[in-house]
């Protein structure tokens, strides 16, 4: 991916997230769909976090990659593909539920510019590394394909 895109999104990340953060900073109660709301975004943030903890030194920012690539498949990657995508559109998801509400439609518009654009970024980004993988890996990467999918964990990777 052209340095110039991921540089953009790097710069483009903060703003959600310092939206949310002023959202919730503001916020005079705290109602059903927000309480359902945070949870969502706990869960999202948990799954980043553990996706990140099982890549370990694999780990690299989304849009680059590393020659040498170790395929990871125990943790959360036995059971889907992309976690820390996954991840970090399931909090997108559940910030949106709060900023949303509470904000005005300026303000979310902004918002929903920003996020949509994070989100074609993720999905880019997955489908190179997807790429990058399967030519990189061959026949392992293929394996592990057809055992997992790439963002649902409905099949468990079993190494044998």
């Amino acid at each position: 991916m052209p340095s110039g895109w991921i540089i953009a999104m790097k710069l483009c990340y903060p703003v959600p997230i310092l939206t949310y953060g002023y959202i919730l900073w503001t916020m005079d109660s705290l109602r059903a769909l927000d309480a359902a709301a945070l949870a969502l975004t706990a869960a999202g943030t948990m799954l980043v976090a553990r996706a990140k903890i099982d890549l370990g030194d694999s780990h690299t920012w989304a849009g680059y990659s590393r020659s040498g690539t170790r395929l990871v498949t125990y943790g959360i990657y036995a059971w889907m593909r992309h976690p820390l995508y996954v991840g970090i559109a399931v909090a997108i998801a559940g910030s949106l539920l709060t900023i949303v509400p509470h904000c005005v439609p300026a303000l979310a518009a902004l918002e929903l510019f920003f996020v949509s654009a994070a989100l074609l970024f993720l999905v880019v980004a997955g489908y190179r590394e997807h790429l990058a993988l399967a030519r990189e890996l061959g026949e392992e990467y293929g394996c592990y394909c057809s055992c997992v999918h790439s963002c649902l964990p409905l099949r468990h990777f079993d190494e044998e």
